[in-house]
């Protein structure tokens, strides 16, 4: 089966390896050709164009930004429909909008090629060691023919249902994500503010009720470390998924107070220009605003805490 991959970003790169390591024939593709020369492997070649890369391909993965580089992709200049042949499948790893994969998958359609909108869970660790969660929407004999290439990359594959269905179910992950960034940092900027040390309160949350859940430690390389320019997950991807997800919602009516309040920070945080920064750092808002200094605390000493 040979493979394409278009965008060797932060995640595409580490894709890109592990197909290459399973022994697809593959071509990638990405706007800095650095980047897609540094692949190892004699089954690895560079591609000028997505259209130069989508040529011969049977499976595409897509590592993009958003919604408008993935239709560039897909249907510009020098794109995928151009050379794609029928039969052919492409995987939208990106996290995008409903509205858009369904208009891919409509357009493609016309010329034989399956488009599915795949996209992921497990940040940068999950793609260097394959393990990502892949959640998959459209036709299931696409999906079937792509399966033995997402699982190269991936450990937890769901097939969700009809076209968007994936995307559905990643928005759905990340406005739960985002809301607990935000709600994490406010109720430690609480306990801080009033006078308890960092790291104390920390120790001290995580062993309550609700700190038993483990979905505290989420606190811990960021707030505490101080890494917000080290980003697992970039804030400006952060506002473009609530963006996706609060429009969705819209469409049907759903009021969804909390993740509009969320919205408004995440803007906030936009336009402080922090959009390079790792989502978490929408709770630094807070912390200006309060007033509040936290000192980075070392790695190993959150590790010794979170593996117990």
């Amino acid at each position: 089966m040979k493979v394409a991959v278009i965008g060797l970003g932060l995640m595409g790169l580490s894709i890109a390896k592990n197909v290459a390591k399973a022994g697809f024939e593959l071509k990638v593709f990405d706007i800095n050709e650095a980047t897609a020369a540094s692949i190892p492997g004699s089954n690895v070649s560079a591609a000028k164009s997505p259209a130069e890369a989508g040529r011969d391909a049977d499976v595409v993965l897509l590592s993009l930004p958003g919604p408008a580089e993935v239709q560039a992709v897909c249907l510009g200049e020098n794109s995928l429909s151009e050379t794609l042949k029928p039969g052919s499948v492409i995987v939208d790893l990106s996290t995008n909008g409903v509205d858009v994969v369904k208009h891919l998958e409509a357009k493609l359609k016309e010329k034989g090629i399956s488009f599915l909108d795949g996209p992921v869970s497990g940040g940068p660790w999950g793609a260097a060691d394959g393990t990502l969660a892949i959640w998959v929407g459209g036709d299931k004999d696409a999906f079937d023919k792509a399966l033995p290439v997402l699982k190269a990359v991936g450990k937890a594959i769901e097939h969700m249902g009809a076209i968007s269905t994936g995307t559905i179910t990643k928005l759905v992950h990340n406005t739960g994500a985002n809301v607990r960034h935000v709600m994490l940092s406010e109720i430690m900027n609480l306990g801080v503010k009033a006078g308890i040390e960092p790291l104390a309160l920390f120790k001290a949350i995580r062993e309550g009720s609700n700190g038993l859940q483990r979905t505290f430690d989420g606190i811990a390389m960021k707030y505490l470390d101080r890494t917000y320019d080290e980003p697992a997950f970039r804030l400006r991807h952060a506002h473009k998924d609530l963006r996706l997800a609060l429009e969705l919602a819209d469409g049907m009516g759903l009021q969804m107070d909390l993740s509009k309040a969320v919205m408004s920070q995440l803007n906030l945080a936009m336009d402080k220009g922090w959009g390079d920064k790792d989502s978490t750092a929408v709770g630094l808002l807070s912390q200006e605003a309060g007033g509040i200094e936290i000192k980075p605390i070392d790695k190993a000493v959150l590790k010794e805490i979170v593996s117990k």
